[in-house]
């Protein structure tokens, strides 16, 4: 007997793409011909003049503190009030994260990527950012997922109301990835 699992690539690779690979029972365990591949691509950082220095100044010190360590271009939402951001840096991600207006918005990126034998890379659905992601509703968060200069992005948007038009239609996030701004990293 077979048993069918879902394997979900996260931005780590394929930005969302949902592949299912058959296994059999016994393989309860995956050998290391089946574990994936991790791989760092090489990030492709934007010129330094670009920093949008009137949006990392609206951030809290401790968080314009930590931005210059991110080893991944770190992206900001420009129409969002930053005063109580957080920014998390770790050693292949960043992650802002933010309270708007009754909602939790959360801009991650990260260098790291899985490839698995077999699945390759999936293009998006949709246009994001002069390039293609998708943009996905999961339990009133909507989430939107693509891969810009190396790094897989993802912008979480996660509403309190269950009839907040933030959460339950794509518009908004969308907006707000376009609208995403460049505050700095390491790399510049």
């Amino acid at each position: 007997m077979i048993t069918t699992i879902t394997v979900a690539l996260s931005t780590l690779g394929a930005c969302d793409a949902r592949r299912e690979a058959e296994v059999a029972p016994s393989s309860a365990s995956a050998s290391a011909a089946d574990a994936p591949e991790i791989v760092t691509p090489t990030v492709a950082w934007p010129p330094a003049s670009s920093i949008d220095g009137a949006t990392l100044a609206e951030m809290p010190d401790e968080a314009r503190g930590v931005v210059g360590r991110s080893v991944v271009p770190v992206l900001a939402p420009r129409d969002v009030d930053l005063a109580t951001a957080k920014l998390v840096v770790g050693p292949e991600f960043c992650a802002l994260s933010v309270r708007h207006r009754g909602a939790m918005v959360v801009v991650h990126g990260t260098r790291a990527a899985k490839r698995y034998d077999g699945i390759a890379p999936q293009a998006g659905d949709k246009a994001l950012r002069g390039g293609r992601g998708f943009v996905t509703e999961n339990e009133r968060v909507r989430r939107a997922t693509w891969i810009e200069g190396g790094v897989a992005y993802s912008v979480d948007v996660e509403c309190g109301a269950p009839d907040d038009t933030r959460c339950s239609e794509e518009g908004y996030v969308t907006a707000l990835v376009d609208g995403l701004v460049y505050v700095g990293g390491a790399g510049r």
